[in-house]
């Protein structure tokens, strides 16, 4: 289990202005789950995922994991050595995680993400969605058992989205506890065991997607979320 505990974070703008990034954040998160952090830009998700992998200094707030665990992490703007090929990002990503063994993995990974003909490409060379594919494949190849991507379908064509849902069931089936962030409430229903909404750095909603809404239209997943996010204003 993850669990955040009344995390805090603020942040000074040039202009002395005091942005509170988390205003008293409190959620648990189950083992073997997928969990979605839905928000509007700027709610709060990603300084979430950033202080799990103490990426950033909180003010206040503690965040558990209740076993030792393994941890992949893809942020919504891939951040990979361009120098590279694709192939070779994954070898690193493996030997980095402590894998001694790892071809087999690498295979497994090339074929769920569908890179065999960008396996030996430079990552200079590709394009921003290719890239995306890639970032997020070095996050799972290792197999950690906490995998957690930020918008992981962001800059991704609807075929590229097509892909990454089913990666993510695929991870759920073999037991990871997958987390991610998105404003994409369309593929709540379909991907997601629970979900919390995040609203000015707090959880204005936490539970399943039937929980928050019966109706799994995308309209009525809209209202909702706008009458929620509306009354937490």
């Amino acid at each position: 289990m993850i669990k955040f505990e009344n995390l805090h974070k603020s942040y000074k703008t040039k202009d002395n202005e005091i942005i509170k990034a988390l205003d008293g954040f409190n959620l648990e998160i189950s083992d073997n789950e997928v969990f979605a952090l839905a928000g509007i830009n700027g709610a709060g998700k990603t300084t979430v995922l950033k202080a799990l992998f103490k990426l950033i200094n909180l003010d206040n707030g503690k965040i558990e994991i209740t076993q030792p665990n393994s941890l992949g992490f893809a942020p919504e703007i891939p951040d990979l050595p361009e120098f590279f090929t694709v192939k070779e990002i994954l070898e690193i990503s493996c030997r980095l995680s402590g894998k001694k063994s790892y071809n087999d993995l690498i295979n497994k990974t090339i074929e769920l993400f569908e890179l065999h003909t960008l396996q030996n490409k430079l990552v200079s060379t590709l394009s921003k969605g290719n890239k995306q594919r890639v970032s997020l494949a070095s996050a799972v190849v290792y197999k950690p058992d906490i995998i957690v991507f930020d918008e992981p379908t962001s800059g991704l064509d609807p075929l590229g989205r097509k892909l990454i849902k089913s990666v993510i069931k695929e991870l759920k089936s073999e037991g990871h506890t997958l987390v991610f962030s998105t404003h994409i409430l369309a593929d709540l229903p379909e991907l997601c065991d629970k979900m919390a909404i995040v609203h000015k750095g707090k959880v204005a909603f936490s539970g399943k997607v039937s929980e928050f809404c019966n109706d799994k239209s995308l309209e009525a997943l809209e209202k909702k979320f706008a009458n929620l996010v509306s009354l937490e204003a």
